[in-house]
């Protein structure tokens, strides 16, 4: 059955010049023990959200009419006409991104309160910490906060 045949596959030693007799299970394991093991960085993320915006690092870089790209230093700088194309591309980026996000605020920004807290009392605290847990407990949403499907 095809099962018995993948563990055994996965078992039996391969002779290259590159593998030294090792099995598919051994190379996988000092693989993952050399090179790590691989996470999905991206995991729960849009694709569309990952398209548009992973790996985009700086700004970029532009190319005249004609160029790839390949055969310029890296550290080459580019002309004075090349980089004001490349300012624009990039304030382009911001805005788009800026109003994509801007379409999930739904709310003005709201002041950050400071470090202490913000109860004047250790009993005002205690029923701040009372109603919040009556709240938990009885699974209350407020009206008019943007958490509610119809809001």
């Amino acid at each position: 059955d095809c099962e018995d045949f993948q563990h055994e596959w996965n078992l039996h030693p391969i002779s290259a010049p590159t593998t030294n007799n090792k099995s598919p299970q051994d190379l996988r394991l000092i693989s993952s023990v050399v090179l790590g093991e691989y996470r999905d960085e991206c995991e729960g993320i849009h694709p569309l959200t990952i398209e548009r915006y992973y790996a985009v690092h700086g700004r970029e870089r532009a190319c005249r009419n004609g160029q790839t790209g390949a055969g310029h230093l890296p550290d080459e700088e580019p002309d004075a006409d090349d980089e004001e194309t490349v300012v624009d591309r990039h304030d382009g980026i911001l805005r788009r991104l800026e109003t994509n996000l801007l379409e999930q605020v739904r709310h003005e920004a709201v002041e950050v309160l400071g470090k202490g807290s913000p109860c004047s009392s250790v009993e005002d605290e205690a029923e701040f910490w009372s109603l919040l847990d009556h709240v938990i407990l009885e699974d209350i949403t407020s009206t008019g906060c943007g958490l509610l499907l119809h809001e």
